[in-house]
């Protein structure tokens, strides 16, 4: 009578139990990745871990009415309360399930442990890429910054979908534009004087080059934002069990 529904809960218990060993893996793998600061690796992580993530609770979703099914009785949420439920069984088929369970929270705690680590060396990355993006923007002398700056503030305004910040983000991007457009049109003396000048003319490749690797450093800080608080929200789901 109880060998279908039997079968489908210990199944559901093995791919749970492969599917935590798996997050269990992942979570290491990121750990080292923080180390290293591989950013692209954090992002990859992070969605193969969200991809798990939902596949346990689907998995949780369905326990529980597999449970229900096996032993007629309204188990209630929980595992503690589940495995209580299960005392109703044969004696080997309880242990043989319950030794899953137990298999289950133990990895589980393992990756609670290693989940509270990462989100502590995340947020201190993420805090030091924020600092650094800050001073860049608002130390340095190039028009460079203030345009970056206006590109992040339309991502953002671009992710909450918010019209009246994207309109504002995109000002703030034309006026950072401005500067080099007004020197042309406004001050045409001044750009024959610089043209005119050789030590100028030389100068200007070295000008673009910093110009152009200060672009991209902000850009590299930028992805190291975006992967450090992926692992934050990720590290979050697991530590609140979802």
């Amino acid at each position: 009578m109880h060998e279908i529904p039997l079968k489908a809960l210990e199944s559901s218990l093995v791919k749970d139990f492969r599917t935590c060993q798996a997050l269990l893996y992942l979570t290491q793998e990121e750990r080292g990745a923080l180390a290293k600061g591989d950013v692209l690796r954090l992002l990859a992580l992070a969605e193969h871990k969200e991809t798990l993530l939902d596949r346990l609770t689907n998995l949780a979703s369905n326990r529980q009415l597999q449970v229900t099914e096996l032993t007629h009785l309204t188990s209630g949420e929980g595992d503690a309360v589940i495995v209580n439920s299960l005392k109703i069984l044969d004696p080997d088929d309880e242990l043989r399930l319950v030794s899953l369970f137990e298999g289950i929270q133990v990895i589980k705690g393992q990756v609670r442990e290693l989940a509270l680590g990462n989100r502590v060396l995340a947020a201190t990355a993420l805090n030091r890429a924020a600092s650094l993006q800050a001073g860049l923007v608002g130390s340095t002398s190039t028009s460079l910054p203030a345009l970056f700056a206006a590109i992040l503030a339309a991502r953002d305004a671009l992710d909450a979908q918010d019209s009246a910040a994207i309109s504002a983000a995109l000002g703030e991007i034309q006026n950072a534009l401005a500067p080099s457009t007004e020197l042309s049109a406004d001050r045409p003396d001044r750009v024959a004087t610089v043209q005119a000048d050789s030590r100028s003319v030389r100068l200007e490749p070295t000008t673009s080059k910093n110009e152009t690797n200060l672009l991209e450093y902000m850009a590299s800080l930028y992805r190291q934002e975006k992967a450090y608080q992926a692992v934050l929200k990720v590290s979050s789901r697991m530590l609140t069990g979802a």
